[in-house]
This record gives structure tokens, C-alpha cells and sequence, in this order.
């Protein structure tokens, strides 16, 4: 999908980066490969902040889950970050992380297309857009659902008592917003003790499955394999659903 702005963020890079970039975004058999490596040296030039992980299966983590650290806010980016930020915002196949001795590096930034456009506010956001009260050097800030949790897990470490903060409504909605997970934050589970439920999961649990069961991106109906694994969560979903009916 090409960038409707394309050639304005392009402008924004340094000469020989826009360039490189430019001659693949333009190509129409360009390889995958290749635009990821040149995204990634350009990212490294313009300091984008990157996170390290010592684990290589979490860097094909289906659900986008992954720890990335903290990433920034779009407002927080210099104008060359940006404009990279843009342009990997319509670009689904590109591979944001590199290996680094004997760890990967991986950049701070939502790793589908579709994710960075919501970073981005390119387009409507879910659970974990919404703006929140967050205290941040003594002073509370409104930032993104998603921002104010990781500066929790990653900055202040105290995810566990900014959870146990929020009603268990508000912790299950959160916990929904995560699937398909963005922002890195595909563990929330640990901090909603389902089996803990009695009436809190009753209005939720039924508009969730109903909402897993309308969900496949294009990106997952490219891949036989994450077909294979949607398939089998879609017929569990169906069962968990049926179970949520009234009477059942």
C-alpha cells in the first residue's frame, strides 16, 4: 500500500536515504528483504530508539506481542523519525529489527502496518488509544492507554499496582484491546485472573468473542500456517461464545 504522502516524508530524510528508499517504494516487485534493510539502517541514522532481546521467537510473535520496550509518542519523534515512521506505516512486510553481537535489537515501534497507522492516528484507535491520566516526573500528563502502560512495565516498573488501580471492567478491556496485540503488550493476561470472574466478565466475555470472531487481517490470509492456527482459535472462540449465552 502506498503512502498517500509519500514523496512529502521523503523530503524530510537526508538526500541519499530518501533516495534508497524511494527507488524500492517504488518498485513493484521490490524485495522484502531489501526494504527492511534499508529502513533499518535508515532508522539507525536517524537514532530511532530500539530494544534488545535475547529470544529469536519473539521476533516472529503472530499476535504482535512482543516486548519493544517503551516505545515514544508520535509527537516525541524528530522530523526524520517521523517521516520513517510514516512511510513503515504502509509498508506490511518489513522486518524492523537487526542483530546486534549476540543480541537482536528491536525497534521501538508497532510492528504491523495496520498498528503504526493507529499509532500514528493515520486511523481510528482502539481501547489502547484512548488518553489516560498517567503522573509522569510528579506531574499527571494525559498520554495513550498504551503509553501509560509500558512507561509502567518499562520505566517505573510498577505494572502490577498500576492493574490493581484500574476496576476489573477497565482491566478486561484492556486486556481485549491486546489481541491482535499492539504496542508489545501481548502478556496482560497475567494481571486479569479469569477464573477469578463471577458478574464483571458478564457483558464483556460475549461482545469479545463476538469480536475475535470477525477479526482477520490480509496479512494473516497470506500465511497457510497462521490460517491454520486462525482456524483453530476461531472454533474455540465458537465454543467459549456458545458458553457465554445466558442459560448455558
Amino acid at each position: 500500500m502506498a503512502h498517500p504522502k509519500k514523496d512529502e516524508w521523503l523530503a524530510a530524510l537526508p538526500k541519499a536515504t530518501a533516495k534508497s528508499l524511494d527507488k524500492l517504494l517504488s518498485d513493484p516487485k521490490r524485495s522484502a528483504k531489501k526494504l527492511s534493510t534499508a529502513f533499518v539502517k535508515a532508522l539507525q541514522e536517524a537514532g530511532y530508539p530500539y530494544w534488545a532481546t535475547f529470544d529469536i521467537s519473539k521476533l516472529i510473535d503472530l499476535r504482535d506481542g512482543r516486548a519493544r520496550g517503551l516505545m515514544p509518542l508520535p509527537s516525541d519523534l524528530t522530523p526524520a523519525q517521523r517521516a520513517l515512521a510514516e512511510l513503515c506505516a504502509y509498508e506490511d512486510d518489513v522486518g524492523l529489527y537487526f542483530f546486534d553481537s549476540n543480541k537482536w535489537e528491536v525497534f521501538c515501534i508497532p510492528e504491523t502496518g495496520a498498528n503504526r497507522r493507529r499509532w500514528l492516528g493515520l486511523t481510528p484507535g482502539g481501547v489502547l488509544d484512548q488518553p489516560m491520566d498517567y503522573e509522569i516526573g510528579g506531574v499527571a500528563k494525559s498520554v495513550p492507554c498504551w503509553y501509560a502502560i509500558q512507561r509502567a512495565m518499562y520505566a517505573d516498573c510498577r505494572v502490577t499496582d498500576f492493574f490493581k488501580q484500574l476496576p476489573i471492567r477497565r482491566r478486561l478491556e484492556l486486556l481485549g484491546g491486546t489481541y491482535p496485540a499492539a504496542y508489545g503488550l501481548g502478556s496482560l493476561e497475567s494481571f486479569v485472573d479469569l477464573t477469578a470472574l463471577q458478574n464483571e466478565g458478564a457483558e464483556w466475555a460475549p461482545a469479545y468473542a463476538d469480536y475475535l470472531l470477525t477479526f482477520e487481517s490480509a496479512s494473516w490470509r497470506r500465511c497457510r500456517i497462521r490460517r491454520r492456527c486462525s482456524s483453530m482459535r476461531r472454533s474455540r472462540v465458537r465454543w467459549w461464545r456458545a458458553r457465554c449465552r445466558p442459560g448455558a
